[in-house]
């Protein structure tokens, strides 16, 4: 049975207990985050059932706000909900993680293609220090450091678009796929390999080469595709020895 983190458990032990009304809201948007942080970083992996009871007692209400939280989760394809079987982590097919990346690689080169076109000096200097720190994390060999600092750097990214529709629709889709995304990260030299693309992403931005910077971010996507079928057999294989 699913359980949240232990940083979940404190951040929901240290909440003052919440009425049902005015306050579920509250409680639910603050429930649905943490189990989203879960989702993202790999501490609920997927297929994995979450144990509605169990939220309600750790956060001491109802199981309503506990249910508006998965219900949003579920309406952002992070959590499937299924009668009488409740609530799991959602699993996604090879064929459809391609689809998705697909989308993925559209949707991010747009970002970088107008990138070029709008970044800032402020922008760009932000995103060069953001991907200095995913170098270090690289070189330390620290995954999950690197994971979220990736993250990080392609937020970035996308402001510097300077389209706010754009930037929520490739920030919802990526958290769609980040439970995938994130065993990638953890595959052979892939932060290595990483790194080196940004690299040239970056620069493509820098100099103001919208075409290029799309065309980069495209293969960079790419990359990650090419090592699903290997992906999707070591989550099953973990899952399996759990």
């Amino acid at each position: 049975m699913a359980k949240l983190s232990e940083k979940s458990k404190a951040r929901s032990n240290q909440a003052p207990v919440a009425e049902e009304g005015s306050e579920s809201l509250t409680v639910a948007q603050r429930i649905r985050q943490e189990l989203e942080d879960d989702i993202v970083f790999g501490r609920l992996r997927p297929g994995e059932r979450i144990d509605e009871v169990g939220l309600g007692q750790r956060y001491s209400v109802s199981r309503t706000p506990v249910r508006e939280a998965l219900n949003y989760l579920a309406s952002s394809s992070l959590v499937t909900i299924k009668p009488h079987q409740g609530a799991t982590v959602a699993e996604l097919s090879l064929s459809k993680l391609v689809e998705l990346f697909d989308v993925m690689a559209a949707l991010e080169g747009f970002c970088v293609k107008l990138a070029a076109r709008r970044v800032t000096p402020f922008e760009m200097k932000r995103i060069k220090e953001s991907h200095e720190v995913c170098a270090q994390y690289a070189m330390a060999g620290d995954a999950m450091g690197f994971f979220e600092k990736n993250n990080e750097f392609h937020n970035l990214l996308y402001e510097a678009s300077g389209n706010e529709t754009l930037i929520e629709m490739t920030k919802g889709l990526r958290r769609r796929v980040a439970p995938y995304r994130r065993y990638a990260t953890f595959q052979g030299s892939r932060m290595q390999e990483s790194v080196s693309e940004h690299a040239a992403i970056m620069g493509a931005i820098e100099a103001r080469d919208g075409v290029l910077a799309e065309q980069l971010m495209a293969k960079h996507l790419s990359m990650l595709v090419l090592g699903f079928a290997d992906l999707v057999a070591a989550i099953r294989k973990e899952r399996s020895e759990d």
